[in-house]
C-alpha cells in the first residue's frame, strides 16, 4: 500500500477524496482496439486532484534505485497511519506489496518487465513460438507488440494470469525524470483478479534496476508507463 500525505492536496484530505482516489488508481474499465483490429478490455487512467502521485513514483526509483524496495516494502502497511523514511507521517491508502524478490545469485534480477511477464506462460508460450523461454525473452523489448499480436488473443473480461500491456497514448510522448522520451508500449505485468476495485497487476520494474516483482493497483505506476493498459489472453495451440 502506497502512503498519501494530508499535505500533499490543496484541500484537506479526507476519505472521499481516498475513495476516489483508489478509484483513480484502478483506472477507468472500457474497450480498446487490440489485436487484428478488434476491440479489447482495457483500464485508462485519468488523474485525480491536484497532483499526479504516480510522479512521486517515478522519482522515488530515478533518484535511489534502492527505493523501488521502500515503495513495496517500507510502504507496505495496513490501512492507517504510519511515518515513512523521511520521518513524514503519512495515511496508507492504495493496495501495494512486494510479492518476490530474486536472490543476488538468480539471473532473472536482471529481466526487464516484459521478459519477466512472458516468463510466468512457461511452456505454453515456449509451444506456441516453439522456442524456449531465454530466446523469446531476448530482445523482448522490440519484440514484444510482436509476441502479443503473434501469441495472444483479445479478452472480454479479464482473468487471473492473463498479460497486461501498458502503453502512452498514441501520437503522445512522455518523459522521465531524467528528460528521457517514453512513447508507444511501455510496460508488461501479470493481472491478479484480487484484492482491490479493477484487480491488480503483478510486475517488476525494470527501470529500478532492481530484484524485486511488486503486485499493485493497475495505475499504482511511474506516470511514464502511461494511461492505458490492455488486457490479452494466451493462445490456445490448435
Amino acid at each position: 500500500m502506497l502512503l498519501l500525505t494530508n499535505d500533499s492536496w490543496e484541500t484537506p484530505f479526507s476519505f472521499k477524496n481516498q475513495f476516489e482516489f483508489l478509484v483513480t488508481m484502478a483506472g477507468n474499465p472500457t474497450y480498446l482496439k487490440g489485436n487484428d483490429g478488434k476491440s479489447t478490455y482495457a483500464r485508462v487512467y485519468e488523474p485525480f486532484g491536484p497532483y499526479d502521485r504516480r510522479k512521486s513514483i517515478s522519482e522515488i526509483g530515478y533518484i535511489v534505485s534502492s527505493r523501488c524496495k521502500d515503495i513495496g516494502e517500507k510502504y507496505g502497511s495496513p490501512q492507517g497511519w504510519k511515518t515513512d523514511f523521511r520521518g513524514t507521517t503519512m495515511q496508507a491508502s492504495g493496495f501495494f506489496r512486494t510479492v518476490k524478490t530474486f536472490d543476488d545469485e538468480d539471473p532473472e534480477q536482471f529481466l526487464n518487465c516484459f521478459a519477466y511477464a512472458l516468463g510466468t506462460f512457461g511452456t505454453a508460450l515456449e509451444e506456441l513460438a516453439e522456442k524456449k523461454m531465454e530466446k523469446i525473452q531476448d530482445s523482448v523489448s522490440e519484440r514484444i507488440n510482436h509476441i502479443v499480436n503473434t501469441y495472444f488473443t483479445n479478452v472480454t473480461n479479464p482473468k487471473d494470469g492473463d498479460l497486461a500491456i501498458y502503453s502512452v497514448e498514441p501520437g503522445k510522448v512522455v518523459y522521465t525524470p531524467n528528460s528521457v522520451e517514453i512513447s508507444g508500449t511501455t510496460h508488461a505485468g501479470i493481472y491478479r483478479k484480487k484484492v482491490s476495485n479493477g484487480g491488480t497487476i503483478e510486475s517488476k520494474w525494470g527501470w529500478c534496476a532492481q530484484p524485486h516483482v511488486f503486485e499493485h493497483e493497475v495505475f499504482f505506476t511511474p506516470d511514464f508507463y502511461g494511461d492505458i493498459v490492455k488486457f490479452y489472453r494466451i493462445k490456445k495451440l490448435n
